[in-house]
Formats: structure tokens, C-alpha cells, sequence
């Protein structure tokens, strides 16, 4: 089969797996060793004086991240110049599997709370690590959340940092002062409040997105979350004032006392405070230790025994008797 692109000679995509704002992404080989990989590219604009657009800079972040368990390990960035005279910039990296919003569909639009006390041990510490390197991410969501293949199948990682930043200045090694913004970033359903609300963001947003993104895996909604499509820099007013309402605070408190217990621990901190993020994965440990669960790293989608209501894989579908009930009841 012909490869849909050539880079540097060297990697052939062979299927295109995704696509974005800042470019496509890839499913690619290495055409010496048969390696499998991942490529990120961006076709810059004939007028850009960019040596490399927003991939070059998110190349920057993942040699920043180089040694850290859970993110894609980066090999070959750099600018291409096709013979047209189209400029291409693209990433080369670990190729990793499905994402958390993928793997969300496959069982049947939610998570078991086992599952979800797992990937927050496993989040809770792959974020700590990446402030560890004076980095946010500044978007974390299911979709930018995916599990490695092979031995890794069991790991979770974070992918895409198009939009992270250092909050360490690198000239005095000092947290960036909090200024106001004039642009919404980030995703609206999983943005933190202070995102929505044009502040400057820190280490806590980002933990306040995994929350979230957490509630989200656990229900399969969000009460804020609405169909209608809008520009990407448009934030909604009401969205935050949601995520602040007392129907907020009854979500949470319906899904455990270990997520009242994080949101207030993460909306108490001041911009440059350095979360308790051991205190964090005590609490979702502690859950895991309460109902007898052992921490084995089995998801729901791991097998057909794991999750509670199969999957929609042929031959691990179950059907959900409770849901059939209902529907019953309200046809009479």
C-alpha cells in the first residue's frame, strides 16, 4: 500500500488517525526498523515567518518532559520543505493507543467508579509530574488522555500540549506572576473556572479539569454540556457559573465524598500554591481500600468481566436490565 505522506524519507503514514486545529495526525512506519509511530504535521502558511508554528513549540515542551512515565516519548521534530515549496513541521513520536473519551464509548458511555479511582492514581501523578518540570497543560480532557499499547497497555498518558506552557519564568526560576487574559482557552466542558472567567491559570486548574474530566468518565455527562457548535475562542458565561451552582455541589457530592473533598481541596488554592497532590491520590486510594478493590490496573475495558455492563465489543455486550426496566415502565 502507498503511503498517504513521506517525512524526511524516512517515516511513511499509512492512515490518518486524527485531526485538529494545529494539523493531522498520523499512524506512521519507520522504514528502516518497521517501528509503528505517531506523526503530528503542520502545513505553515506560505506567509508565516514561524521557523516551525505551535508544533515547534509543543516539540520544545516534549524535550522539556523527555524521561517523564506516561508521555509519548518524542523522536524527530524538525521543518520540511517539500519540492512544491510547501513548508511541513512535524513531530515524530511514541505511538500510544486509544483515548479515555474512545474507551468511555466502547463501555457503554461510562466508567465504573473502580476504574475511575485507578485512572486518578495514575493522572493524579503523571500531572504532579509535569508541574514538576514547570510545566501546565492547560487542557486536559478524555481526549487528550490515552493508554500506551503492548507492556504499557496499562498505563496512562497524556498527550497533546499545544496549549501548555512553563509557569516557571526560566530567567529568576519564580512562578509567573497572574495576569488577566483576553482569550478563553482550553475546553469549555472541562475548562476551570478561572479559565472561563479570563483569569490567568496555574497548577490548580489543571487539576481542576482532571475533576472534571473524572465526573465526566463517571456519569458520561456533564450537566453544563450543551450540543449547539461555537467558535473555539467563545467561552460561555453560564458554563461557569454552573460548575459553582448547588446542582454542581449535588454531582459531586452523588459521585463520593473523595471528589467534595477534592474540588474543595483544589478551588482553595491560591494561584502560585503548590497542590497536595499525595493528599489527592489518598483520596481515591482510600475509596479503592473502603470497597475491597485491589489496585491491579484492570479497567472496565480491560475484559468483559471488568466492566459492569460489557462492553459493545461483539460478544461482551450485556444487556443492561435496569435500563430495560425503565424503558418498559415509560412505555405504558
Amino acid at each position: 500500500m502507498a503511503p498517504l505522506m513521506v517525512f524526511w524519507d524516512l517515516f511513511h503514514a499509512v492512515d490518518l488517525i486524527g485531526q485538529g486545529g494545529y494539523g493531522s495526525v498520523y499512524l506512521a512506519r519507520n522504514i528502516l526498523n518497521g517501528d509503528q509511530l505517531a506523526i503530528k504535521a503542520e502545513v505553515l502558511p506560505e506567509d508565516s515567518e514561524s521557523p516551525g508554528g505551535t508544533l515547534a513549540y509543543e516539540a520544545t515542551i516534549y524535550t522539556q518532559l523527555r524521561g517523564v512515565t506516561g508521555i509519548p516519548v518524542l523522536r524527530w521534530h524538525g521543518l520540511e520543505t517539500l519540492d512544491n515549496g510547501t513548508r511541513i513541521y512535524s513531530i515524530v513520536m511514541q505511538r500510544v493507543g486509544p483515548t479515555l473519551d474512545l474507551l468511555c464509548r466502547l463501555c457503554r458511555g461510562t466508567l465504573s467508579l473502580r476504574t475511575i479511582c485507578m485512572l486518578a492514581e495514575q493522572l493524579i501523578t503523571r500531572i504532579e509530574h509535569v508541574h514538576d518540570r514547570g510545566i501546565i497543560i492547560r487542557d486536559v480532557k478524555p481526549s487528550n488522555i490515552a493508554l500506551g499499547t503492548h507492556e504499557m497497555a496499562n498505563t496512562v498518558y497524556l498527550i497533546d500540549f499545544g496549549l501548555a506552557r512553563n509557569y516557571i519564568d526560566p530567567a529568576t526560576g519564580e512562578h509567573i506572576p497572574c495576569k488577566e487574559r483576553r482569550v478563553a482557552i482550553g475546553t469549555d466542558l472541562f475548562s476551570s473556572v478561572n479559565m472561563q472567567q479570563y483569569r490567568d491559570v496555574s497548577r490548580r486548574d489543571d487539576l481542576e479539569s482532571l475533576g472534571y474530566t473524572l465526573l465526566f468518565l463517571l456519569h458520561g455527562s456533564l450537566p453544563w454540556e450543551i450540543d449547539q457548535p461555537r467558535p473555539s475562542d467563545c467561552s460561555l458565561p453560564e458554563t461557569d457559573a454552573m460548575k459553582q451552582a448547588p446542582e454542581f455541589d449535588d454531582l459531586v457530592a452523588l459521585s463520593g465524598q473523595e471528589f467534595t473533598d477534592f474540588f474543595e481541596h483544589v478551588r482553595s488554592l491560591s494561584f502560585t500554591q503548590r497542590p497536595d497532590y499525595h493528599a489527592l491520590r489518598m483520596l481515591f486510594r482510600g475509596r479503592m481500600q473502603a470497597e475491597g478493590w485491589p489496585m491491579d490496573w484492570e479497567f472496565d475495558w480491560s475484559s468483559r468481566e471488568a466492566a459492569p455492563h460489557g462492553t459493545l465489543v461483539p460478544g461482551e455486550y450485556r444487556l443492561d436490565e435496569g435500563l430495560v426496566g425503565v424503558a418498559w415502565v415509560k412505555t405504558l
